[in-house]
């Protein structure tokens, strides 16, 4: 039984790293997110939420590449004009597992344009006023299409910083009954994240 286990155990490494040799760069991300839902009576990048994952990278020739991740990344809204002395109070906080998928084009090896799109998948949300907990009347879409624009700079083989811009395709609520106006179709994540990326693989 040992030497079956010890067998099998051998064997899911051996593909693990026979994965990582065809992938040129595995790593780590992490940073923030300052974010408002386009639609709803709230202006401004007034919520700021959590990112991490992880990221895979596979580059095309000297000038190209295609980065996937799979992270963590808290979206949603907040009253960022409160008065002192008032009741007025809202906060939404919005939480998706999202995947990227973007195109690189690098310039002279540190600068990277990115563009492409991003799957989210919602996986809890809350929303409160200043009476509490709001009902549940207008619920999200579980699934969200996203626009996603980029820079990244590369400070050494291993580290680096991005920037990005991401902008839901498809409404992720729709408005109060339903009502639409010309491309007005409901609530849209509007968002902006700052993170760095660690290169974990190849390890030299």
């Amino acid at each position: 039984m040992k030497k079956i286990s010890c067998f099998i155990w051998t064997a899911w490494w051996l593909n693990v790293l026979s994965l990582c040799a065809q992938v040129p760069e595995i790593g780590w991300m992490g940073g923030i997110s300052v974010s408002q839902v386009d639609g709803d009576p709230y202006t401004g990048y007034y919520k700021a939420g959590a990112v991490m994952g992880g990221y895979a990278r596979m580059g095309i020739g000297h000038y190209a590449g295609v980065q996937a991740e799979l992270r963590y990344i808290g979206k949603g809204s907040s009253d960022g004009n409160q008065v002192e002395g008032t009741n007025t109070y809202y906060r939404l906080n919005l939480h998706y597992l999202e995947m990227p998928v973007l195109f690189q084009y690098v310039h002279r090896k540190m600068v990277f344009l990115e563009l492409g799109p991003a799957v989210g998948w919602l996986i809890g949300y809350t929303e409160k006023d200043e009476n509490g907990m709001m009902l549940d009347t207008d619920p999200f879409r579980h699934v969200e299409l996203s626009g996603v624009a980029g820079v990244m700079y590369r400070f050494t083989d291993r580290l680096a910083v991005g920037a990005r811009f991401s902008y839901s395709v498809i409404p992720v609520r729709e408005h109060v009954g339903g009502a639409t106006w010309y491309l007005n179709r409901g609530h849209y994540n509007n968002l902006l994240t700052f993170c760095f990326y660690y290169r974990l693989w190849p390890p030299f």
